[in-house]
This record gives structure tokens, sequence and C-alpha cells, in this order.
């Protein structure tokens, strides 16, 4: 499923094809044992997982591993005004320490809002806890995309997709990654 090395970490196996313990992500985020310091891999298989996922505080050192960030994605529709403000409106949501995510992408599908919409915020990545890093992902969303709230985060050869306010937060974070920026329907490009 992966090259990614196991030795020396706790494997969760999830798969919509059956082939793996658990049918969501979710369920094996839940399954992790919580706060100690042996290292946690959640390897996903391929495909389109339609699911709200909270990564809590108590869940550290976890490591999620895709089969490429345009071959697994997880997604989810929420907005601003349909769940209890921005910060809520997530699909995915990282709080606990030392989370590293590979090739797998993260996309909220809220349509994009109207000039001037209130409550149309739909975060696709909240990530708060400290020292997180992403490589060879993806973020998909329109207004305010990844949420980059608070600690130290890493992000490299990423592909970050939005229109309005699509990275925000007081995070302190470093970006080795490619921006597209959609105004009007029309691509814009910038690095």
């Amino acid at each position: 499923m992966s090259n990614f090395p196991s030795i020396g970490y706790l494997v969760f196996k999830v798969s919509l094809k059956g082939c793996g313990n658990f049918s969501s992500i979710q369920e094996a985020v839940d399954a992790i044992p919580v706060s100690n310091q042996t290292k946690k891999l959640i390897l996903v298989d391929s495909g389109i997982y339609r699911e709200r996922v909270l990564v809590h505080e108590n869940k550290t050192n976890v490591v999620m591993q895709g089969m490429g960030y345009k071959n697994t994605l997880i997604e989810w529709n929420n907005t601003a005004a349909s769940s209890n403000g921005t910060f809520s409106s997530f699909s995915v949501s990282i709080l606990g320490e030392n989370f590293r995510a590979y090739n797998i992408s993260f996309k909220n599908t809220a349509p994009a809002p109207a000039p001037g919409a209130v409550g149309q915020q739909a975060v696709a990545l909240a990530v708060v806890g400290d020292k997180a890093a992403f490589y060879g992902c993806g973020f998909y969303g329109n207004q305010d995309t990844l949420l980059d709230q608070q600690g130290r985060h890493f992000y490299k050869d990423c592909f970050i997709e939005g229109s309005i306010d699509f990275i925000f937060g007081d995070a302190r974070s470093l970006y080795q990654v490619h921006y597209y920026v959609f105004l009007n329907l029309e691509h814009t490009k910038a690095l």
C-alpha cells in the first residue's frame, strides 16, 4: 500500500475497498491510543473519503499517508453558516502535536461564495497542534481553504487552491508550495 517505513509504528489501514482495518479515517483516528510517544501510522488507500475528521489534542505523533494527493481525498461540505462559525467549518482539523501528512488531499466542497456573501467561509483543513508538517498534499476550497491557526508548521511540495483569504491564521509556518488563486473564473498562478 505504501513505501513509507512502518517499523516502530502502530499501523492503522483505511480502505473503502474492504482491504483495510477501517472503512473510515475517523474510525482509525478514534482507535489510536491517546498521549503516548509511540508513532501512529494511518495508511489511507486511494479513494474519496466523504467524512469530517477530527484529530483531538490527545492524539499525538500521528502520521497520515495517502496514495498520492490526486488519488486520496478527504472531503466534506460545511460552511461557517452551517456550523458554529469559521473555525468549526473544517473538513479536517488537527489539534494533536507532531502530526504529519504525506500524499493526501483535504477539501471543503462548499461552493464559491458570491461577492459580499456572509457565513460562506469553508475551511478544508484547520491546523492547531504544534509541529505539524505536510508533504505532497493538496488543499482545496474557496473562501478560507487553510486555517493555519497556531503553532509551528511546515508545508512542502503541496498544492493549495482557494479564492478568498485561502490561507489565514496566526501560526508561524514555512511554505514551500504552489499557490493557485481563482478570480472571476480566470485562473491566476502565484508562486
